[in-house]
């Protein structure tokens, strides 16, 4: 896109110089139109290397299958239950992203499920869930769409909706990070500690990890998670520090579900999420994803 826009300043330029000056010799009209041909040759070019998927690019739905590994067999105090999915990921691309939006038939509710940490080539993604038809018959689920990301191998993010009732799909492309170069905070300002783990389950059956982290920025960070995977289980943990931390000060120790062998090495720490306020007292939102030494997602909120 930069070079787009420094090649459209050459060309106004150009077109200045000559609506100010009157071109009388052929030979000097032949070679300015030459090169606002060039000029238009080149845009068009790379416009339509940022903004075209090549067909070996493209992830098609069939190499993301998906299925449900649980469904609640009752329902539970408040008449809900849940069903859980993974997908497969048999492209060659990281997923950034998988989504299923559909309706449960039996009471003609929406439903999405989502799942939002990378799955790399030939992984399965965790157990993602969401409400299951209070008929508890896994026929009453109807997935209408399909919507997942990934990077692509010119860094660029590709987003697909696919159409299931019409077998269509959109896609649309996005630079991965284009925002990342003006990003007050990095992720590595925010360096984060493993404090410990618990060396058993509470009356729950659930035990706990504990971390820090230190605000080496110049900024105040307000939110700052980690998201891993426990692997014992293929279940997600997410570890979250809510308290707002200043410029040089460590973090209140904050806590996530640990793995049931209380070894951290079972848990694989895929992405770091944090918010900072920044000059113009605007939060910014950011997702760094440690498997691809990526950030994935860099944006300034609309609303504080």
């Amino acid at each position: 896109m930069k070079k787009i826009l420094s090649i459209l300043f050459v060309f106004i330029l150009l077109i200045g110089c000559s609506s100010n000056n009157v071109i009388e010799d052929t030979a000097i009209e032949d070679d300015f139109e030459k090169t606002m041909q060039e000029l238009q040759k080149e845009i068009l070019e790379e416009y339509e290397k940022e903004n075209s998927l090549d067909d070996s690019e493209m992830v098609i739905i069939d190499q993301l299958p998906y299925e449900i590994v649980h469904m609640d067999d009752k329902l539970d105090s408040s008449g809900a239950a849940y069903v859980h999915y993974v997908f497969h990921n048999n492209s060659k691309f990281p997923i950034l992203r998988f989504e299923l939006s559909g309706v449960l038939k039996d009471t003609n509710e929406k439903t999405y499920y989502v799942h939002y940490l990378t799955v790399m080539p030939n992984e399965t993604s965790t157990q993602f869930d969401s409400f299951a038809p209070t008929s508890l018959n896994v026929d009453d689920i109807e997935i209408k769409s399909i919507l997942y990301y990934y990077l692509d191998s010119n860094d660029r993010k590709i987003e697909v909706e696919y159409n299931v009732l019409k077998d269509e799909y959109e896609t649309r492309i996005r630079p991965l990070s284009e925002f990342v170069e003006d990003l007050d905070v990095k992720y590595d300002q925010l360096p984060f500690e493993f404090k410990g783990i618990d060396t058993k389950a509470d009356n729950n059956g659930v035990a706990f990890a504990y971390f820090s982290f230190t605000n080496n920025s110049n900024y105040v960070i307000k939110y700052f998670s980690i998201d891993g995977i426990r692997m014992d289980s293929n279940n997600h943990s997410h570890f979250t520090c809510r308290d707002s931390v200043q410029p040089g000060e460590t973090s209140p120790i904050f806590k996530g579900v640990a793995p049931l062998t209380f070894n951290m090495d079972d848990i694989k720490l895929i992405q770091i999420e944090y918010e900072y306020i920044n000059e113009n007292e605007k939060t910014v939102k950011v997702s760094y994803d440690l498997q691809l030494d990526k950030y994935t997602y860099a944006r300034e909120s609309i609303l504080n």
